[in-house]
């Protein structure tokens, strides 16, 4: 795909954390520590999680047509690699994300609007607060038009463009749009679900062919579990995370529906030491926020997947202690 290392289209989508030198400030300051990485222990860590965490997570199969994969060529980004680039993934004056509703929403999709800010709060370690939604009449005629089913679509480059970019706040790190209506990036393509810009401000995604919430709690329950997965993911390329070519990962790219629904919710150990070092977390911090946050929701297997990467983490021979939060 072309621009790839600029522009991610979502195309169907169509231990405890050490190895960070830091100095410990208050909690006030913690979120302005200037993060720095030694390139050495970085891997020596990376060893030590995909190590530990061995059972839990699988290599990824070679691909069959119609996969991401079998059609995109990418290579992969090692931890050292991205945080080379990215010693911190906030910027010190730019530490909270938005999110941008565009159009108006049903009840329950405003309720799943409200899980998925608190989730990406959970899931990044950053606070995630949500915008006056924009009415979506903001959007001109020459960047609308009707899909194969005659339902009107938006274009989502004139959204990032236009109405994103142009108003993201100070302190933001980045805007993410969030709408019902179907999208599309120009003519070449029929939909996506979603697209953001590598280590850029913005991005969109709509949850116009995720289901019907408002039918009944298992179409919720998916609506829900699928916003989720693809919020998290773009968040993660806005914060310049490349898709995940080892492992079976929330970072895999997707061609279709079916395949973003096999993706797990979780990131392989990889993606999982960007977030922990580029944040300065612990990760057995964070995989206790993340299991408290599954349980209040009632949802026990993925409460049971994180609180066992904290058994496998703490009986680990090789346990490595450190990062700001830690307790």
């Amino acid at each position: 795909m072309k621009k790839l290392l600029l522009i991610i289209l979502l195309l169907g989508i169509g231990g405890v954390g050490g190895c960070t030198a830091h100095k410990l400030l208050s909690e006030k300051d913690n979120q302005k520590v200037q993060i720095t990485h030694n390139p050495k222990e970085i891997k020596d860590h990376l060893r030590y999680l995909e190590s530990s965490l061995d059972s839990l997570h699988h290599l990824k199969p070679n691909p069959i047509p119609g996969e991401w994969l079998f059609h995109n060529r990418e290579l992969r980004q090692y931890p050292h690699q991205f945080l080379e680039a990215h010693p911190s993934i906030l910027d010190e004056d730019k530490q909270k994300i938005y999110i941008q509703p565009i159009g108006s929403f049903t009840p329950m999709q405003t309720d799943i609007l409200t899980k998925t800010a608190a989730y990406l709060t959970v899931f990044y370690h950053v606070p995630v607060e949500i915008l006056d939604s924009v009415s979506a009449a903001e959007v001109p005629s020459h960047a609308r038009r009707k899909n194969n089913f005659g339902n009107e679509q938006l274009q989502t480059t004139y959204i990032m463009n236009k109405i994103l970019q142009p108003n993201v706040p100070k302190d933001g790190r980045a805007v993410m749009g969030f709408t019902a209506y179907d999208l599309y990036p120009n003519d070449d393509y029929n939909f996506v679900f979603g697209q953001g810009r590598i280590g850029g401000e913005v991005g969109i995604y709509s949850i116009a062919r995720f289901g019907y919430p408002d039918w009944d709690s298992t179409e919720y329950s998916m609506v829900m579990q699928r916003t989720f997965k693809v919020a998290s993911h773009e968040l993660g390329h806005i914060f310049g995370f490349r898709h995940c070519v080892d492992y079976e990962c929330l970072m895999n790219g997707s061609n279709h529906m079916d395949e973003t629904d096999r993706k797990p919710f979780y990131l392989c150990p990889l993606d999982l030491l960007k977030v922990t070092q580029g944040m300065g977390i612990d990760e057995i911090y964070r995989f206790q926020k993340l299991a408290d946050f599954w349980r209040e929701l009632g949802y026990s297997e993925q409460e049971e997947f994180y609180l066992e990467c904290i058994r496998l983490l703490e009986s680990s021979k090789n346990r490595k202690e450190g990062g700001i939060h830690n307790n």
